[in-house]
């Protein structure tokens, strides 16, 4: 660290090695007297040397170099695996292409604002993960980092984004005797068909449930963990989808009996593994007693659309609530059950049912008034 005057202020001069060991010379005004000088040149080096003692510099520091230093600091870290994975992805396949080379410091929001607006092609829910990226990234780069003077994402505004057709198949009687017929008791996809069936839970809540979860005098599934599935790799989750997500699901009297058989074949099976068994204490397993992961069930989805030409697991969660809403049990309430984070997201995904109901509510309204 050294000092020197020019006319009447002081300068210090640092040197610091940068992220590839290159060494920088940082020179910058320290103020009136030498003592500023030394106080500014400590503050600097306290607020731009990181933790390794390497010397960020965003005055030079490319957007997609800034991106690899926050998922490195805090997506992998923070975040839970499946919203890393879409952040990872939204960033390789989209951000970076477009503004990865631009400086970070060079971000603005009119930039920004033109870049969100020129992906209106994709998809909502891509578009809504994209101005997630860029406004938590560059939140970082300001509130933690110091790199920018503000967040120039903060504003950003999506725009009417394209309508993606989602999936919403739901089984015919007909169709769930097939399911029946070809995954009976015994059959290691059995419980958890049966769970999305009579309760809707998603296919991670499914594989996640405990047998501590299920209270049988109560005929209540508490729901607070997921099964998230990763390349064949199961690994057990303690947050659901969404806070919305944790949730009690009281159950009929049909699926209690499932589950007390579920019950007794694991208890043949234990007795038929013997010390190969695995106690994993979940509800849904393999044979030996190991927990059962996603990538197992795709085969049922081949089954369906092979069989009916449309369908997968979480048809059955279609299905259920489709069930529900045309008996006439109150949209929020199917939405409670459901976990849906919003009453709006069960309305649009199910808007062919309230539809029917506003129609025959219009008919009745003709007929009452």
């Amino acid at each position: 660290m050294h000092f020197r005057k020019r006319g009447a202020k002081w300068y210090f001069i640092v040197t610091v090695p940068d992220e590839f060991g290159n060494k920088v010379k940082v020179s910058r005004v320290g103020g009136d007297t030498r003592a500023d000088a030394a106080k500014a040149a400590h503050k600097f080096l306290f607020e731009n040397v990181d933790p390794y003692g390497y010397y960020e510099q965003p005055e030079t520091m490319p957007y997609s170099q800034f991106l690899g230093l926050w998922v490195r600091e805090y997506v992998d870290i923070m975040l839970r695996p499946a919203t890393a994975r879409a952040y990872n992805s939204a960033i390789n396949n989209h951000i970076v292409p477009a503004l990865g080379e631009v400086p970070l410091v060079r971000l603005t929001p009119r930039a920004l604002q033109n870049f969100v607006s020129s992906q209106r092609q994709l998809a909502g829910s891509t578009l809504a993960i994209i101005r997630n990226v860029l406004r938590r990234s560059l939140a970082y780069a300001h509130e933690t980092c110091r790199f920018l003077q503000r967040n120039p994402a903060a504003q950003l505004r999506l725009p009417p984004a394209r309508v993606a057709q989602r999936e919403t198949h739901v089984f015919t009687p007909e169709q769930l005797e097939v399911i029946w017929q070809k995954f009976p008791r015994g059959h290691k996809f059995h419980m958890p068909i049966m769970l999305a069936y009579y309760t809707g839970m998603r296919l991670g809540e499914c594989l996640a449930l405990a047998l501590s979860d299920v209270d049988m005098e109560a005929g209540m599934v508490s729901i607070h963990a997921t099964m998230y599935d990763d390349g064949g790799a199961g690994e057990l989750q303690p947050m659901p989808k969404t806070r919305s997500s944790i949730r009690a699901i009281p159950f009929s009297s049909q699926l209690a009996a499932e589950l007390k058989a579920q019950q007794h074949w694991q208890k043949e099976q234990r007795l038929a593994y013997g010390k190969y068994w695995h106690a994993s204490g979940l509800v849904c397993t393999n044979d030996n007693g190991a927990q059962m992961t996603a990538s197992r069930l795709r085969y049922f989805g081949e089954f369906c659309r092979q069989e009916f030409g449309a369908g997968s697991f979480h048809s059955l969660r279609h299905t259920h609530a489709t069930m529900l809403l045309e008996a006439g049990v109150d949209l929020e309430l199917v939405s409670k059950r459901l976990g849906h984070s919003s009453i709006v997201i069960t309305s649009r995904v199910y808007s062919h049912i309230t539809e029917n109901r506003n129609s025959v509510m219009r008919e009745a309204l003709e007929r009452a008034l």
